[in-house]
């Protein structure tokens, strides 16, 4: 009887160890709050015209983002590089791409319909709480939500 509740108790303290550890081995998003899903909800270009935005969804993880468009438009799917300079509180997005398909580039009109006019641009972080994401470059500012 004795063995058995010293087996159980030790299979109970190697689960409370596995618990303690690997909640503390979490890794921190490399982009803080702006890492995630979001969907764009209007971008605002700088002669004051509000774009609302149907279906647009931007993915971010590591140096990587996607944009998608979800809806019946069919803008296309483009994959391309994420930097962010949290010192400087800016995102560089560039070198976009088809997925699965490095050779065939986006153009900066096929990038129009995501806020951005260019195959490179700069984004200065306006607002990022992991709810919502604020950011404004030279063409434009783009509102997004978490979901």
């Amino acid at each position: 009887m004795e063995a058995k509740i010293n087996k159980n108790l030790n299979i109970l303290i190697m689960l409370l160890c596995c618990m303690i550890f690997s909640n503390s081995c979490q890794k921190e998003p490399i982009n803080g709050k702006t890492d995630g899903q979001w969907q764009l909800m209007h971008f605002e270009t700088a002669d004051g015209t509000i774009h609302p935005c149907e279906r647009i969804y931007y993915a971010i993880q590591l140096q990587l983002v996607e944009i998608r468009d979800k809806s019946e438009n069919k803008y296309g799917t483009f994959v391309g590089r994420f930097n962010y300079d949290q010192k400087a509180e800016k995102i560089t997005v560039k070198e976009f791409s088809v997925p699965y398909n490095e050779n065939v580039l986006a153009t900066g009109e096929q990038l129009l319909p995501f806020g951005m006019d260019s195959t490179e641009t700069v984004f200065d972080v306006i607002k990022a709480d992991g709810k919502s994401l604020i950011l404004r470059s030279d063409y434009a500012t783009l509102t997004f939500r978490s979901f």
